[in-house]
């Protein structure tokens, strides 16, 4: 399925702030609720190609896609693409990126 990033809003179709049950009508299939790590205080929904993550109060906060996810962000596919071509396109876009162990983070783009 394919997913269109707009930052700090969400991936349509899934959007932040949304619900689980919100998510699950959009997606039109039930999530598989478990928790990230023994710390988690919120269960996190796996919809097989993605997981979302939520605030205290229910609503999404966050979303990991991962294959077989076409996670598309201004006509670019991030999902199977080289690490490193991902990095550079967002480098030449937010001059602003965190570099760090597990990737990078761009505050600019979410």
């Amino acid at each position: 399925m394919k997913f269109k990033v707009n930052p700090y809003i969400g991936a349509e179709p899934i959007l932040l702030g949304m619900t689980s049950e919100e998510i699950e009508n959009v997606m039109g299939i039930k999530a598989i609720k478990f928790k990230k790590s023994p710390f988690s205080e919120m269960l996190t929904d796996d919809f097989q190609c993605f997981h979302v993550y939520y605030k205290s109060n229910g609503e999404c906060e966050a979303i990991e896609f991962f294959q077989p996810a076409d996670l598309v962000f201004n006509e670019n596919y991030l999902i199977g693409e080289p690490y490193q071509e991902v990095e550079n396109l967002f480098k030449s876009i937010d001059n602003t990126i965190e570099i760090n162990d597990c990737g990078f983070i761009s505050y600019k783009f979410g």
